[in-house]
């Protein structure tokens, strides 16, 4: 009788992501390799596309489900927000900054740069805060050509709390940003600054808060 033996080899398939890394020591071990990758874009691209950032940065987000227009039905937030700062537009001002302490980047949805993203991160102190544009919220009917405004934390429990910096930095953001009134005939005026209808506070209990301001 002839033996069959049949050899089973066990893989461990890893992430890539190191059990004990976070999104602040990748930031801060990410090196970029020689003067062409400092062309404007180049950061943002290699970062934010990078699926282990995507999946350090994921543990960092609120993961409250929300429906904003970008699927069929309501989604966590923290697989949401991802795609609303993956891609750059020449219409807007984006921002780029990686410095010692901190990671900041805008961007907007493909093909829908309306919608976008910007995340603020403090390497130094671990503090991952964001925001984002939207035009539907939480219902398919829920609709403003206006736009609204979330801002997120998943460290803090009220919009007080946050850091200074971080508050300037967003508003700073948000003054650069303009949107398109189709139903104005002018021409003149159909570019007008984004001014959100709706502004809303995501804290660190998954709560969602309305603000009346954001200064």
């Amino acid at each position: 009788m002839k033996k069959i033996i049949l050899i089973i080899i066990i893989g461990i398939i890893t992430t890539g992501v190191n059990a004990n890394e976070d999104v602040y020591s990748f930031l801060n071990n990410h090196k970029l390799n020689n003067k062409e990758d400092l062309q404007p874009g180049y950061f943002h691209h290699v970062v934010i596309e990078d699926n282990d950032f995507q999946k350090l940065l994921s543990k960092e987000i609120n993961n409250l489900p929300i429906y904003f227009g970008t699927s069929k039905d309501k989604e966590p937030f923290n697989s949401i927000f991802p795609e609303l700062i993956r891609n750059h537009s020449a219409f807007f001002k984006e921002i780029e900054i990686n410095d010692e302490i901190y990671f900041i980047n805008s961007g907007c949805r493909f093909q829908s740069c309306g919608e976008k993203g910007y995340l603020w991160i403090d390497k130094k102190n671990k503090i991952v805060l964001g925001a984002n544009i939207h035009y539907f919220f939480n219902d398919k009917d829920n609709f403003n050509s206006q736009g609204d405004l979330l801002i997120f934390s998943k460290t803090f429990s009220t919009f007080n709390d946050l850091p200074k910096e971080f508050k300037n930095n967003l508003n700073n953001w948000l003054s650069t940003i303009v949107i398109y009134d189709f139903l104005e005939k002018d021409k003149d005026k159909q570019m007008k600054p984004f001014i959100p209808k709706n502004i809303r506070f995501l804290n660190s209990q998954n709560e969602l808060k309305e603000l009346n301001k954001i200064k």
